[in-house]
């Protein structure tokens, strides 16, 4: 790898781009110098919140294009958690040849059918008008409480005031998984770049989701996190960082995309 690289982290809903900072100067590329040391990985954590984009493959189209045009030459790797890894998905089949490597957590890669799109879209747009006029504690709290989260225990505090509920509804109604088709046929046929997909081991769901994305797509491998549930990176940081420096340490990437 050259010494420009850079990671794109993309936040889940309900989370703000410092969800990331966490994990600023822990990852590293490139050979040790002469004292052993290596370069720290360069970090662009994404802001959904200022999208304007309908859907999740506009979205994706849009990123892309920001990606290519303000970076230098060199290698560039995307990591996307929850609804960030749906759009991580969406943008690594936009634009294959622009990803050294992809990073995927926690994520669905879409419904099958439409009847269950249609169902999810109302779904998520019920929750986006909640949020959008029900008192935050209340619907923040009701929101925890769903069985992926672990039913409540040990979530994170978040601040109605760093947040625009406006944005919510919209990030609700637009990036539903109902306005998503299923990604996996078209993996299927990906073989560049890789892909990781972690998932925790105490997530159910989306460990099944992980062996199945592994199965059916040649670049794609999955790895489970001890201890962990939906929110993986920051329930088991130490175990998700080996996990994903291994995987960085693993990649060919070129120095002229």
């Amino acid at each position: 790898m050259t010494n420009d690289t850079r990671l794109w982290c993309i936040h889940g809903n309900l989370q703000l781009p410092t969800v990331w900072d966490p994990f600023i100067d822990k990852f590293y590329h490139g050979p040790r110098d002469d004292a052993g040391a290596r370069k720290t990985l360069s970090l662009d954590a994404e802001n959904l919140w200022t999208s304007n984009r309908e859907n999740p493959a506009d979205w994706a189209e849009d990123f892309c294009l920001h990606v290519r045009d303000s970076h230098r030459p060199g290698s560039q790797i995307l990591m996307g958690y929850s609804l960030g890894g749906r759009l991580a998905l969406h943008a690594t089949l936009c634009d294959p040849e622009l990803w050294c490597g992809v990073v995927i957590i926690s994520a669905d890669t879409g419904l099958t059918s439409a009847s269950a799109r249609r169902s999810q879209l109302e779904k998520d747009r019920r929750w986006g008008k909640r949020f959008l006029s029900d008192p935050w504690n209340n619907v923040l709290k009701d929101w925890d409480s769903q069985s992926v989260f672990g039913n409540g225990r040990d979530n994170p505090k978040r601040d109605e005031n760093d947040f625009s509920r406006k944005s919510i509804n919209q990030v609700f109604r637009r990036f539903s998984k109902g306005n998503q088709r299923d990604l996996l046929p078209a993996f299927a046929g990906v073989i560049t770049p890789p892909i990781l997909y972690v998932s925790g081991a105490n997530d159910a769901r989306y460990r099944k989701i992980g062996d199945v994305f592994a199965k059916k797509a040649p670049a794609v491998s999955h790895v489970i996190i001890e201890n962990t549930g939906h929110r993986v990176p920051w329930e088991n940081p130490k175990q998700f960082t080996g996990a994903v420096q291994s995987f960085i340490d693993d990649l060919n990437c070129r120095s002229d995309i």
